[in-house]
């Protein structure tokens, strides 16, 4: 931080002063970092098994044994203070979606209701879409089709079809090996 401070100008040093500590310091941060602070899995992991590194091989496995059934151990007392059958994280992340998908179907019930209000108003055949804008009168301004969902008669194709930005070759002749034709069309002298 502080050869930031050096260097960097007066927005660099008012934002280093405004920045919380939980963001860049280990010592104020509520919760473990666990991969956070390592740059890649080995060091991490290193980092977990600590002196254990220095074991020989069947020490080393049975510390690792200790430490996994220990990590399992404090994850099943956690959940056993869940109320739910998800984790709490995902219970919340199911209630916000279920929230936006009410809040949506209410929309879209809205919606309907006041397209059908001015159909019957005008006397409109035309159904409600409520995802099309309105036209002059509060009527639907272009009707949606379903897609075409009938198989095409013949035998499908079996070339694939090559994607636009996809490059072909370019015809390169076998006699005079020049680009542009090929050995039917090659009007090189022999």
């Amino acid at each position: 931080m502080d050869e930031l401070l050096v260097v960097g100008s007066a927005k660099v040093k008012s934002f280093i002063a405004n920045l919380s500590k939980e963001h860049y310091a280990n010592a104020y941060l509520d919760r473990k970092r666990y991969g956070e602070m390592a740059n890649s899995l080995a060091k991490s992991f290193n980092n977990w098994i600590g002196e254990l590194r220095q074991l020989p091989v069947l020490p080393l496995l049975d510390g690792l044994r200790k430490k996994v059934m220990v990590m399992n151990y404090d994850r099943s007392i956690e959940s056993e203070k869940w109320t739910s059958i998800l984790c709490p994280m995902m219970e919340k992340d199911l209630n916000n979606k279920v929230e936006v998908g009410r809040k949506s179907v209410y929309d879209y019930v809205k919606c309907y209701f006041k397209f059908e209000f001015f159909r019957k108003a005008y006397k409109s055949p035309v159904f409600p879409i409520p995802n099309i804008g309105l036209g002059s009168k509060g009527l639907v301004s272009s009707v949606v089709l379903p897609p075409i969902t009938k198989r095409l008669a013949g035998r499908p194709p079996t070339k694939r079809i090559k994607s636009f930005a996809e490059a072909t070759r370019p015809l390169k002749c076998s006699r005079c090996s020049v680009e542009g034709h090929n050995k039917k069309a090659c009007n090189a002298v022999i």
